[in-house]
């Protein structure tokens, strides 16, 4: 049966899961409690004892999965999909495994969505633990992907954002700070090994010239 409950304890198994790094079956605990919701609040249905089966045999898990996710991805991205916030918790955690396994552009798309989806229901300047999470798990994408004037821009705006729900000194807070302080040693190592291979290329060019003063200068001293 479909309750909310359940479908709250799949995400949590996801989670779970995902840390003991078997991503494939976090994924699919994630989109059985996605699938579930949509069931619940919008009478989406999904072929959730098939997925049942496979997690109970722990079989085909791989095709599984994208069967399901491109099921999913038709559902999730629709324009008239209405929104939930337990919806985007579930798109939030999906991400997160994602990236874990490096399915970068996949991940970006739901996490994108879910943080959306929470600023719609909860308003674009609200400040809510939700939407101060997913702007944490972007940063850490882009952190991933390299992107790092993103991502700190994301980081900045979730510690900002739980500064203001929890303090300073709240573990959000000070993880935040951590990885910002992180992120700008990886930022300015990356400015100055940019400016050093500028430098050679600078040096390259000018020993080039001077071997070929030398070389013109040869010529003209045999003529």
């Amino acid at each position: 049966a479909a309750h909310s409950d359940i479908a709250n304890s799949l995400n949590n198994i996801g989670f779970v899961v995902g840390k003991q790094r078997d991503a494939i079956l976090s994924d699919l605990y994630c989109m059985k409690s996605l699938g579930m919701r949509y069931e619940i609040h919008f009478g989406v249905s999904l072929a959730q004892s098939a997925l049942d089966e496979v997690l109970r045999d722990e079989t085909n898990l791989e095709e599984t999965r994208q069967s399901w996710k491109d099921s999913l991805d038709r559902i999730v991205f629709d324009k008239n999909t209405r929104d939930r916030l337990e919806i985007s918790a579930v798109m939030n955690s999906l991400g997160c495994s994602l990236r874990s396994q490096g399915k970068l552009d996949d991940s970006e798309r739901y996490l994108t969505e879910g943080l959306a989806m929470q600023r719609r229901i909860l308003g674009e300047t609200a400040y809510h633990p939700d939407i101060a999470g997913s702007l944490q798990d972007l940063g850490d994408l882009y952190t991933d992907t390299s992107k790092l004037s993103e991502a700190m821009q994301y980081y900045n705006d979730s510690l900002a954002m739980y500064v203001k729900l929890q303090g300073e000194q709240c573990h959000k807070a000070l993880e935040l700070q951590d990885k910002i302080t992180k992120l700008k040693l990886q930022r300015d190592s990356k400015q100055n090994s940019q400016e050093s291979k500028g430098d050679k290329v600078l040096q390259l060019q000018f020993k080039i010239t001077k071997l070929e003063l030398q070389k013109e200068s040869k010529q003209n001293s045999k003529e």
